[in-house]
């Protein structure tokens, strides 16, 4: 198979409906070229679908093409059949006949494609509503050929069994293909649009065509000679396959409705109504046939009853789905309400963690730290009383800021020894500790007005490497909230690192001081140096002039000392001689 792509598909579609036309307007005798000319459409169509199965790799796309891949190639049969008998045997094939079988063969497996298409979607109520709508459509046709085509043909007829199949086979056929294009026009959100419209328009005009088809056949004045109608079957097959290009997802964004959607929303739902309405009518205009129309209408009303409870179910189910739908709204609702609120409580806490971050710059002494961290912290906890103890180099939590203190030392002991009072158990357990129960002695929150005892206290360590450097206790009417309790242990652990950094940045001003000391005392050591060499130099002459004189001295002992050894020596000699 020749794979084509879609501008070559509707070139080579207008280059064919021009030749078809063009050789029935010029040369329509040549029935060899006539018969060529019939089959290279239905094969055309082939070519194309077989080409954009090769490109489509849904799954459910692939089948719905293949169905109807299957349908073409049965009309393509149906084609060589009625073209055969036509031009090399030279008789009018029957009606109905082997080639009608296969046509059908393509309204059949056409029809299958598009519910399996609706049923893969799980839009089986709207399936079987449509097949109510065809029955209804079929019912009213049949009823209305019996009457008016049926009886005027009895006589006719060879059998009453040939003239009863003549007529209900196209009555079928007329009905699956209005029911096609019922559920194409029910059905938007399962195509997409080019591929709709080109489907729609295809299996409208077969259907116009069909119907004409089976008038003319009815009454036996259908020509089997090439006509200017004879092309649209296989247009109608091009139209159809070349919509396969066009197959895709499909963008199920609800869009609004228009009013040609509204006027055939209710042209549906008044459909049964209006066919037993029509039945009606024609009873009351055609009495002699009213048993005919009281069956079909009796018929026809059993049918809209069913009808009516599918749609009931339908309802109930769209109900129930709209129902969990909204639930499932509410719930989401509730979850982006969760969202935005764990949103602002985020950024609450971060723009606080931050306004206590920029505080930290620039301070270089704990004093300062404490004083401002506990009037900055205290109201933001909603906290009404604070104070803050910093661990000093001998051990001892000493006090040194407080928040609302109106006499200095009014609000907590000075100092605290490791595991000595709650402060000091906190700082030794190196844990929060929260007291709900208040003494009676607590120390009362006054203001103008009067006072009042907290009923909450919270005692929280500041630690570095496991090290508790500081504790802060807290007393407040209320009990912090979780978002409060987050921002504390935040502003803590960053209270911790900043006393270590401080704590080391003074040891380094400690050091740096004594360095400095240092170095003044070496140089004025140095000064004082410098101020007497010249009294050393002075007093290294003296020595080097005495150290010279007294190596001329010991010379002149050397000598004289020689000068003694010598005359000792001849004094010995001069005595062993005369001994």
């Amino acid at each position: 198979m020749i794979p084509l792509q879609k501008k070559q598909s509707i070139i080579v579609t207008i280059i064919y409906v021009l030749i078809f036309y063009t050789w029935i307007s010029l040369r329509h005798d040549l029935k060899l070229v006539g018969f060529i000319i019939a089959i290279t459409g239905p094969m055309l169509t082939l070519i194309i679908i077989g080409s954009s199965l090769q490109r489509i790799k849904e799954k459910e796309e692939k089948n719905f093409w293949g169905i109807i891949f299957i349908g073409c190639f049965g009309y393509l049969i149906g084609e060589l059949i009625w073209r055969y008998r036509e031009y090399y045997l030279g008789i009018d094939d029957p009606f109905p006949g082997w080639a009608n079988l296969f046509y059908n063969v393509f309204v059949f497996m056409y029809s299958i494609a598009v519910f399996y298409k609706v049923y893969v979607a799980g839009k089986k109520y709207r399936m079987i509503q449509v097949f109510f709508d065809c029955f209804i459509i079929m019912t009213l046709l049949t009823t209305i050929g019996w009457v008016y085509f049926l009886n005027p043909l009895l006589s006719q007829a060879s059998t009453r069994f040939e003239l009863i199949v003549s007529l209900s086979y196209p009555v079928a056929i007329l009905g699956v293909l209005l029911g096609i294009i019922l559920l194409f026009l029910t059905s938007k959100s399962l195509f997409p649009n080019v591929l709709l419209i080109l489907n729609t328009i295809g299996i409208t005009i077969y259907t116009m065509a069909e119907t004409y088809y089976v008038y003319q056949s009815i009454y036996y004045t259908y020509s089997d000679d090439i006509t200017y109608l004879s092309p649209v079957w296989n247009i109608c097959l091009l139209l159809i396959g070349i919509s396969s290009f066009y197959s895709g997802k499909v963008n199920n964004v609800p869009q609004k409705e228009n009013k040609f959607s509204k006027v055939f929303y209710i042209s549906q739902t008044l459909l049964p109504f209006l066919s037993l309405l029509i039945l009606l009518f024609l009873a009351l205009t055609k009495k002699e046939s009213i048993l005919s129309f009281f069956i079909g209408g009796a018929i026809l009303l059993c049918l809209i009853i069913i009808r009516q409870v599918i749609t009931i179910f339908e309802n109930d189910i769209l109900v129930r789905k709209l129902k969990e739908r909204t639930e499932e709204l509410e719930v989401v609702q509730l979850q982006l309400m969760g969202l935005k609120d764990s949103a602002e409580e985020q950024s609450w806490l971060k723009t606080k963690i931050a306004e206590i971050a920029t505080m930290y710059s620039g301070i270089d002494n704990i004093e300062t730290l404490a004083r401002q961290l506990i009037t900055k912290i205290t109201p933001m906890v909603r906290a009404t009383y604070a104070v803050i103890y910093v661990k000093d180099d001998k051990g001892i939590f000493q006090k040194l800021a407080a928040y609302a203190d109106t006499r200095q030392g009014d609000i907590g002991a000075s100092s605290f020894h490791l595991g000595e009072g709650i402060v000091g158990q906190c700082a030794l357990e190196n844990r929060i500790i929260v007291l709900n129960r208040i003494p009676k002695d607590y120390i009362k929150i006054t203001s103008g007005l009067g006072s009042k005892q907290p009923s909450h206290v919270t005692v929280i360590p500041a630690e570095f490497q496991g090290e508790v450097l500081a504790v802060i206790e807290l007393a407040s009417f209320q009990s912090f909230s979780h978002l409060e309790e987050m921002l504390l242990q935040e502003v803590v652990s960053n209270l911790g690192i900043n006393i270590q950094s401080i704590l080391g940045h003074m040891q380094v001003e400690k050091l740096l001081q004594e360095s400095q000391a240092l170095t003044e005392e070496l140089q004025s050591q140095s000064e004082k140096l410098q101020s007497q060499q010249p009294q050393l130099r002075a007093v290294n002459e003296q020595l080097e002039e005495q150290y010279q004189k007294s190596e001329q001295k010991a010379k002149e002992v050397k000598k004289v000392k020689n000068i003694l050894e010598e005359k000792a020596k001849q004094l010995t000699l001069s005595s062993q001689s005369k001994s």
